[in-house]
């Protein structure tokens, strides 16, 4: 009896072997996978991948496999770019809950992309919703994820370039959130940021085009509500549209001129002086030493100066250690590099704690 089986067994055992072979590869064998090259890789072909790994190892390990991926990248706007991607990713296949997998790092790369994607599939009506979403990941610290709500809310037109009329219709759904979205950093601020950078879709910005007579549109056509926020992300799209924008000594003396000619309100202008420091980095090609050359082309007047390296000081210490980052303060009266240093440590400080309680290790945003 044994001998008449012995044949039928191994005959089962073959056939068996070769299904579970075919079952294999069409499965992967661990929730690991090897290094990846992005760069190779199209938008599609980035969101496709990274929609597959969330559904089979879910957010929270799929977001470890990225951040490994790209832990090498010498800056951390690519390392931004790819995340962008997986942060879309993340809301097609786990809806409002996949929120808990974002953090701080990578500039909240997770949180924008996360949220814009929101706002295209819930719909304008859905946003408050959304909104919720942010407060309760990120708490008071909350308007980087409300940011990508502000984007969103323009991408869903959808439209080759924004009107005035879409831009204030964006902004009174930022404005009907509740409780209020930070009017600079929230809501807004992605509004202003999205109608003069045009990044949506491809998350590659595609910048509305420069003309002279638009230099200060579209803050000078807005109620003066929206306008201290306006002017602060006016030099994002001077300094990614202006023909001259790889001439930095010159694209900051215009800059400031444009500055000026918004409002005879100082706290106007001090904030578009922010906004020029905001965007120090892509001036001086990364390095904070060179904040003093380009914010004194831009305004030779003390406390613009102060503003303008103050705030590079602390844009600055996203990217670089805070003793890097403090150069930036190099050039100003001892008094007064001494404030901007002090003002840029109490920052960092703030995010240190912020970023530990909300989900990530400050040394791992660095």
């Amino acid at each position: 009896m044994r001998k008449t089986l012995l044949p039928l067994v191994i005959v089962v055992g073959i056939i068996s072997l070769g299904m579970l072979s075919l079952y294999v590869q069409g499965v992967p064998k661990s929730p690991t996978r090897p290094a990846l090259d992005l760069a190779v890789m199209s938008f599609d072909e980035k969101n496709a991948y990274w929609e597959s790994r969330i559904r089979i190892v879910g957010g929270p390990a799929a977001y470890r496999e990225i951040a490994e991926a790209i832990k090498e990248y010498p800056v951390v706007y690519e390392q931004h770019g790819e995340v962008h991607v997986f942060g879309d990713a993340l809301y097609r296949v786990e809806g409002l809950k996949g929120i808990a997998t974002c953090d701080g790092r990578f500039l909240y790369a997770c949180f924008h992309a996360f949220s814009i994607r929101g706002v295209q599939e819930l719909g304008t009506d859905g946003v408050q919703q959304l909104y919720d979403a942010c407060r309760e990941a990120l708490g008071e610290t909350s308007s980087q994820c409300e940011h990508g709500i502000g984007h969103g809310l323009l991408g869903i037109l959808e439209s080759d370039e924004y009107t005035t009329s879409e831009l204030l219709q964006a902004l009174a759904v930022c404005n009907s959130l509740t409780p209020q979205s930070d009017p600079t950093f929230g809501c807004a601020g992605g509004v202003f940021m999205e109608f003069g950078v045009h990044s949506m879709n491809t998350g590659t910005a595609a910048p509305r085009q420069f003309r002279s007579e638009i230099a200060l549109e579209p803050c000078v056509s807005i109620p003066d509500g929206y306008l201290k926020s306006c002017v602060f992300w006016q030099p994002t799209w001077w300094i990614q549209s202006h023909p001259d924008r790889r001439n930095h000594t010159l694209m900051a003396r215009k800059m400031g001129e444009w500055c000026l000619q918004f409002s005879a309100s100082k706290s106007v202008i001090e904030n578009c002086f922010n906004g020029i420091g905001n965007q120090i980095q892509r001036l001086t090609e990364d390095t904070p030493s060179q904040t003093a050359a380009i914010c004194s082309a831009a305004t030779s007047d003390s406390n613009l100066l102060y503003t303008c390296h103050t705030r590079s000081a602390k844009r600055f210490t996203f990217y670089h250690s805070l003793a890097e980052s403090l150069r930036a303060c190099d050039g100003l009266p001892e008094h007064g590099a001494e404030a901007c240093r002090t003002e840029a440590k109490s920052e960092t400080e703030q995010r240190r704690r912020d970023i530990a309680k909300y989900g990530s290790s400050f040394d791992e945003l660095q």
